[in-house]
């Protein structure tokens, strides 16, 4: 039996074995593992820090009660929630900006040494203005809270984002900078970022409160708010490749 070849099924068949011949160097020599190995690079830290002024306040009050029964501390609890959250409606306070925790008067216990049932309400108010907030604290102080009345100053979401872009850029610099510093040392020179990795911190500062202990929950007014300013620092280690 006689098979016979044309010129192209040959050429094919060439051409089948030089490709798979190549995928297969290609494959046991991993030439782009090469290149990754052979790469420097140099890693950097930055830090950049800016400072702003509070843009929202959040007001935790607790109120305790007791009661000889637990219908009666959770009666009691119902009635406080109510009437504090209407009060901070009419101050213009929205409904979604006001918590109120109800697990924490519905666990009623009973204190045995008195013998007496006791309960407490936990409420959570979140002000996005200095002066509403002013107001806020002066209303509070009325209800005769149990403990401080400091509100905790914060940014909002829209104002730590306009923040972390800003420290994000100044902590990149110093890291550029560094990184140019220690490759200059070495006679290199800096390439591009391979990787980036940050985190973020915010501390809280002291602002002026009124409690219980400093001032009688009949007066109206409470000691003003003075926040000053915040600092939002961001902190980033970037590994760059040098040449």
């Amino acid at each position: 039996m006689t098979i016979n070849f044309s010129k192209r099924d040959i050429w094919r068949g060439l051409n089948t074995v030089l490709l798979a011949t190549t995928v297969g160097l290609l494959l046991w020599s991993q030439p782009w593992q090469g290149e990754v190995s052979q790469k420097r690079t140099i890693s950097t830290s930055g830090e950049g820090t800016v400072s702003a002024e509070a843009d929202e306040f959040t007001f935790n009050p607790s109120y305790d009660f007791k009661g000889d029964t637990s219908d009666d501390v959770i009666a009691a609890a119902t009635n406080k929630a109510d009437e504090v959250t209407k009060g901070l409606e009419a101050l213009g306070i929205e409904d979604n900006d006001i918590t109120v925790d109800a697990s924490s008067y519905e666990n009623w216990y009973t204190d045995e040494e008195e013998d007496i049932v006791r309960s407490n309400l936990y409420m959570q108010i979140v002000v996005d203005d200095k002066d509403k907030a002013q107001e806020v604290q002066d209303y509070l102080l009325t209800t005769s809270p149990a403990g401080s009345l400091t509100p905790t100053p914060g940014f909002s979401d829209s104002k730590q984002k306009e923040l972390a872009a800003e420290a994000r850029k100044l902590a990149i610099e110093d890291a550029r900078t560094k990184a140019d510093q220690s490759a200059t040392e070495l006679g290199l020179k800096v390439g591009k970022a391979l990787t980036v990795e940050e985190t973020e911190n915010y501390g809280g500062y002291p602002i002026a409160y009124a409690t219980l202990d400093s001032a009688s929950s009949s007066e109206t007014k409470s000691l003003p708010i003075r926040t000053g300013e915040q600092d939002y620092t961001i902190n980033v280690n970037v590994t760059y490749e040098v040449k």
